[in-house]
C-alpha cells in the first residue's frame, strides 16, 4: 500500500509540476502520518503497529533521500552524509514529542501493567524507523563515493563502474562489525545511553543489509550485461533470499556450541540474515511498483491506490490492530504480551 500510495503521490506532482520543496513536504507530512499511526491509539488501551514503524522507515527514506539530493548536499558523497546527523537530531526531537504525548496519555487512560510495555513497543518502532532511514543514507552515500554521482530515491544509479560490489560489501561487513559490537553492549545490560546503542544496532545491520542487497544488484547487472532494473531485481532477490536462509540455517545449527562473544556475532548473523532477505524483496517490489506506475496516467495510479487500500487495509486491521478480543485471530495486545511473558 505504501509503495503503491508513495508512486502515486509521486506522479501527481510531477503532473502538476511540483517544485522539489513541495516534493519534500509532502514526504514529511506522510513521515508524521506514520509515526503517529506507530503510537497506536486503538480504544482505551494503546497498541504500537508492527508494520507502521516499516511504513515510517520507508517514509523517511523518501523525505531525507529528498533532502540528500538538495544544493549542498547533492555536490560529494561527503557532504551527502551531512544528512544523517540532520535525521539523528529531528527524529530525537519527534521521539521526545512522542514521549511526551504517550506520558500525558497514559496516566489518564491506560492500567500500569500495559503502559511500559506499549510505551517499549514504540520505542522499538521508533528506533526501527529512524535505523531504517539512517541505512539507506549511508549505502547511498557509499554507492555515491564510488560511481560519482547519487542515486535515486530507489537506489537506481545512471552508471557505475565494477568496483560499486566490492565497495559495498566492505560497507557491509564493517557494519556487521558495529552491530556486533552494540549487540554486546545491549548483552551487557548497561543502563546508559541504551536507545542510542539500539538505534546504532539497527542502523548497522540494516546497513549491511542494504549494502549486500545492492551489491548482488550491481554483480548481478556486471554478469548479465543489462541495465534493466527489473531483470537484474528478478535475478539478485532470489539469490539474496536463498543466501539469506542458508547463513540462518548453518548459525542456527552452530548456536549451540559458541561462547557468550560468539553468540552475540551469531544473533547479528540472524538478524542480518533475515533482514537481507526482507530488503531484497523490498526492493524489487519498490522497482517493480515504480516501473508499472511509471508507464501510467495519474488517474491510474490513483485507482491501483484505491485497489490496494481497500484489499489490503481490512486485513490489516482484523489481524494486526484489530482491538483486543479474547478470541480467534484477533490478538491484542495483552494477550501478546501475556503469552510471551511481559506481564506476568
Amino acid at each position: 500500500v505504501f509503495g503503491v500510495y508513495d508512486a502515486s503521490i509521486e506522479t501527481v506532482l510531477i503532473a502538476c509540476s511540483a517544485s522539489a520543496k513541495v516534493q519534500v513536504g509532502t514526504s514529511a507530512i506522510g513521515l508524521l502520518f506514520w509515526l503517529y499511526v506507530l503510537q497506536g491509539k486503538c480504544g482505551s488501551i494503546g497498541k504500537a503497529d508492527p508494520l507502521a514503524s516499516k511504513i515510517a522507515g520507508l517514509a523517511a527514506i523518501k523525505l531525507w533521500c529528498g533532502l540528500q539530493s538538495w544544493g549542498t548536499f547533492a555536490t560529494s558523497s561527503l557532504n551527502s552524509l551531512l544528512v544523517l546527523p540532520v535525521a539523528f537530531v529531528m527524529h530525537a526531537v519527534l521521539s521526545l514529542v512522542s514521549d511526551n504525548f504517550r506520558a500525558s496519555w497514559m496516566n489518564r487512560e491506560l492500567a500500569d501493567d500495559l503502559e511500559e510495555a506499549w510505551d517499549e513497543k514504540v520505542e522499538e518502532g521508533e528506533n526501527d524507523c529512524v535505523g531504517i532511514a539512517l541505512a539507506y543514507m549511508v549505502s547511498q552515500s557509499s554507492r555515491y563515493s564510488v560511481c560519482g554521482s547519487l542515486p535515486t530515491e530507489l537506489g537506481v544509479l545512471a552508471e557505475c563502474n565494477g568496483n560499486e560490489a566490492s565497495m559495498l560489501l566492505r560497507v557491509a561487513l564493517a557494519s556487521a562489525g558495529f552491530a556486533v559490537l552494540a549487540q554486546m553492549v545491549l548483552l551487557s545490560r548497561f543502563d546508559w545511553s541504551v536507545r542510542m546503542v539500539r538505534v546504532a544496532h539497527t542502523t548497522s545491520s540494516i546497513c549491511c543489509a542494504w549494502c549486500i542487497t545492492f551489491a548482488a544488484t550491481a554483480l548481478a547487472s556486471n554478469r548479465l550485461q543489462t541495465g534493466d532494473t527489473m531483470v537484474v531485481s528478478a535475478v539478485s532477490t532470489p539469490l539474496v533470499s536463498c543466501a539469506s536462509l542458508m547463513a540462518i540455517m548453518i548459525a542456527d545449527r552452530l548456536a549451540d556450541r559458541m561462547t557468550a562473544i560468539c553468540d552475540a556475532a551469531l544473533m547479528v548473523l540472524i538478524q542480518i540474515s533475515g533482514n537481507c532477505s526482507g530488503v531484497a524483496w523490498l526492493q524489487s517490489f519498490r522497482m517493480a511498483i515504480a516501473d508499472v506506475l511509471s508507464m501510467s496516467s495519474w488517474w491510474v495510479s490513483l485507482a491501483l491506490l484505491l485497489f490496494t487500500v481497500l484489499l489490503a487495509v481490512p486485513s490489516w486491521r482484523k489481524y494486526i490492530i484489530d482491538p483486543e478480543s479474547g478470541t480467534g485471530k484477533h490478538r491484542g495486545m495483552s494477550e501478546v504480551l501475556l503469552q510471551d511473558g511481559t506481564i506476568e
